[in-house]
């Protein structure tokens, strides 16, 4: 599952994950979150673009991995 415009800033990004370990529906480590924060700490007020962070959560799966690519292009970051 994709989020897009999470809004989650850098020290927050472990957010996602707690919040699907500590839920009593899905099974602790059914699920594995990738993330990315668009955020700086630093800022106060943010509002529109370059801001919003996104997400994907991946259900573990026997005999499916999931990784991140590196990309040197800078428009996907």
């Amino acid at each position: 599952m994709c989020l897009c415009e999470t809004w989650i800033k850098p020290t927050e990004l472990s957010l996602i994950q707690n919040n699907i370990d500590s839920n009593e529906i899905s099974n602790a480590n059914s699920y594995v979150v990738f993330n990315k924060s668009g955020m700086s700490e630093h800022v106060e007020h943010s509002t529109g673009r370059p801001y919003g962070s996104e997400a994907i959560i991946c259900k573990v799966i026997d005999g499916l991995s999931y990784e991140i690519i590196n990309s040197r292009n800078t428009d996907i970051d």
